[in-house]
């Protein structure tokens, strides 16, 4: 069985590739023991890789890394869109695992005591923007982390692109129909306002925030929200449903940039990945994996038991 461990799903490759028809991804997974069997070597995780994306013809490129032990593979199908073969060192918008990324910045804001999981939402909110409540429970920080805040998935009926302040404006009409922490509501809504609340406090923005707590430690040099001219032209190509090309971004940035405004690379993925196994200690690591560690125990309410703050957990 093949898993994520660092993005918001748990899925078997094939449900993951099945799910990434037309559109060039990137996959990057350990592989855990079934039934007490022996874990495969290098040729076994490449078949098993070759396997899941034949069963999707019709996806455009793909760069797969599976690591388990010692075996270690990178595979790579398709093209990029943009006159290149997918590599490692090609660049793909990966979506939601940005909020795994803006949760760390949660922690480390809790763990230097400058912000803590408790606090409410409407501390860091904009001068003269309301944060609703529900009879008088508030929307804390930890609820925009563990998808409980009430808040819905996102902003509906804007003119793109929508800005933080146009955010913060339907936020302040929202009337909550449940009280937060009450039930788990996938929300990136919620993920970009924690991103933002954040770089209010730190008067900074999400992408210089990423850069120097998570992708400077770990050396993940590709992996941006802003890219350099010479990272973009490496970017793949994304795709619609209907097999035409889709543009670059979403309609909801750059307000909802913390919920999944980042670009990497199957190489700074891998990197990630070795970084959550465990594999990468050195001295600039060592407070980045205290604030992941930390931002895994957060979300543990009873509405989001599975959660872990940004990263689900499933068992088969």
């Amino acid at each position: 069985m093949l898993r994520w461990p660092v993005c918001l799903q748990s899925w078997r490759v094939q449900d993951a590739v099945a799910a990434m028809i037309r559109a060039p991804l990137f996959l990057a997974c350990s592989v855990a023991m079934v039934f007490g069997q022996p874990a495969p070597g290098q040729e076994s995780l490449a078949g098993i890789a070759d396997e899941a994306v034949r069963s999707v013809p019709a996806c455009a490129g793909l760069a797969v890394g599976v690591e388990q032990r010692s075996a270690r593979i990178q595979r790579f199908y398709g093209e990029a869109g943009n006159r290149s073969r997918i590599t490692a060192d090609t660049e793909f918008e990966i979506g939601s695992i940005t909020k795994t990324f803006t949760a760390t910045l949660l922690a480390d804001e809790d763990r230097r005591g400058t912000m803590h999981i408790t606090d409410p939402l409407a501390r860091f909110a904009p001068p003269g923007m309301r944060v609703p409540s529900f009879d008088g429970q508030q929307i804390l920080l930890l609820h925009l982390a563990d998808h409980t805040s009430g808040l819905p998935r996102g902003v509906p009926d804007f003119s793109p692109p929508l800005m933080p302040q146009a955010m913060w404006q339907f936020v302040s009409s929202y009337v909550l129909q449940r009280p937060p922490g009450a039930q788990f509501l996938y929300s990136n809504l919620g993920y970009g306002l924690l991103a933002r609340a954040i770089a209010r406090r730190e008067s900074s923005t999400e992408d210089a925030l990423f850069a120097r707590i998570i992708t400077g430690p770990l050396g993940m040099r590709d992996t941006a929200i802003a890219l350099s001219p010479a990272q973009h032209a490496r970017l793949a190509q994304g795709y619609r449903a209907d097999g035409q090309p889709a543009a670059e971004g979403a309609p909801g940035f750059p307000a909802l940039a913390g919920a999944g405004a980042l670009h990497s690379t199957l190489n700074d993925m891998m990197r990630y990945l070795d970084f959550q196994l465990g594999r990468l200690d050195t001295p600039s690591t060592r407070r980045c994996r205290c604030c992941i560690s930390r931002a895994m125990r957060m979300g543990r309410t009873a509405a989001s038991a599975s959660v872990g703050t940004a990263m689900s957990r499933r068992r088969d």
